[in-house]
């Protein structure tokens, strides 16, 4: 799904952007973490050269690290930052 979504957004028909977002890694290891994000956003890139970095997020252990700047990408994608405060708190 992520090539074909890619593929459209080089294709030139289609005006947006692809960000992975990366959830649940409070859930993973902290000795396996580094590997694991490194390994997913290679793949990522591998079959989306244009996908945006990931946001990596968690909310079960960690207090919402990550949601906040989902929330940021959002507002910039839809041309909405201009004006508006992203809250700080989740």
């Amino acid at each position: 799904m992520l090539k074909h979504l890619d593929e459209r957004i080089r294709s030139g028909g289609v005006r947006w952007t692809l960000q992975a977002i990366i959830t649940k890694a409070d859930l993973v290891s902290p000795l396996n973490l580094t590997t694991a994000l490194e390994s997913i956003k290679r793949a990522i890139f591998e079959n989306a050269p244009t996908c945006l970095p990931p946001i990596v997020t968690a909310s079960q252990k960690s207090n919402g690290l990550g949601v906040i700047d989902v929330r940021r990408s959002i507002v910039e994608a839809c041309g909405l930052a201009r004006g508006y405060t992203i809250p700080i708190t989740v």
